[in-house]
């Protein structure tokens, strides 16, 4: 995970999306927060993991664990935060020490999110050959407390919420 202080990360919305008027979408009184999957994580196929914790109006953080699973395993992993409106949020990730140029583009549904990486900044970080893009289907309506990093530490939401965002470092590990 790459945390130091020449790393800027911004947030945007997509404008040509914010008028969209499709009747399954996140209506502004329904939570957005909760945790989506798509594949199975067990390690034999392609899954995705995305959680989101919601903090006060439209701003969310959330964790994004990818994998191919078999015969690769490469992964992707991301923690961030994000705004959203009329169902639309775009978080945007640019280090130009590790040649990171990224843009996710979230599209929420009542029980799915379609999460898609931008085509002129698509160089995440993760894996080969590993991508964000894909429906991710509501697992859980829950709010999360923590995430797990692709090291297995874990770590609070609201720690990251109060350390990164103030120009700290990574949440505090749990014990």
């Amino acid at each position: 995970m790459i945390h130091d202080s020449e790393r800027k990360d911004t947030l945007s919305l997509t404008n040509d999306t914010l008028n969209n008027t499709n009747s399954e979408l996140v209506s502004d009184n329904l939570s957005i927060e909760g945790t989506y999957s798509y594949g199975n994580p067990s390690g034999q196929n392609t899954f995705g993991v995305l959680q989101i914790y919601s903090l006060n109006g439209n701003t969310s953080l959330f964790s994004l664990q990818l994998g191919l699973g078999s015969p690769s395993f490469n992964m992707g992993y991301e923690v961030g935060d994000m705004t959203s409106i009329n169902s639309i949020g775009t978080y945007t990730m640019i280090d130009e020490n590790y040649d990171i140029d990224c843009i996710l583009n979230f599209e929420f549904f009542n029980k799915k999110v379609i999460v898609s990486t931008d085509k002129e900044h698509c160089n995440c970080g993760f894996g080969a050959n590993v991508m964000a893009d894909g429906t991710y289907w509501k697992t859980s309506q829950r709010k999360p407390k923590y995430y797990v990093n692709l090291e297995s530490d874990t770590f609070n939401f609201v720690d990251y919420f109060e350390n990164e965002l103030s120009g700290g470092e990574d949440g505090e590990e749990e014990e």
